[in-house]
């Protein structure tokens, strides 16, 4: 096993999502690679110093109401602009001339 590959194990292994053999190939390269064996305590001392899912308390059951009333108050009213207007009228155009050309096509 190459270190690249140990490496791209380690997650799994501290998630416990590791096959049989998979596991074997991980410890015996462990056991043997300083490199790899500094990379997987540093993986786990940060998973070790993380938060679980299960530790977080869940968000209150108003809280995306509070944030869409939020933005609602903070954006500015939309006003048809120039190039709004011009845009439309390009898309009109195009649209127009597609038509056209697909009558020109069934005569």
């Amino acid at each position: 096993m190459t270190c690249a590959e140990c490496q791209d194990l380690l997650s799994p292994l501290i998630d416990r999502e590791l096959s049989a053999s998979e596991l074997a190939f991980v410890r015996t390269h462990l056991h043997t690679c300083a490199e790899c064996a500094r990379v997987c305590v540093e993986l786990l001392c940060i998973d070790a110093s993380s938060p679980r899912v299960a530790d977080c308390p869940a968000p209150p059951p108003d809280l995306w109401g509070r944030v869409e009333a939020g933005i609602a108050e903070r954006r500015p009213p939309r006003s048809t602009s120039d190039r709004d207007r011009a845009e439309g009228a390009t898309i009109l155009d195009f649209t127009s001339a597609r038509m056209r050309i697909s009558r020109v096509g069934r005569k």
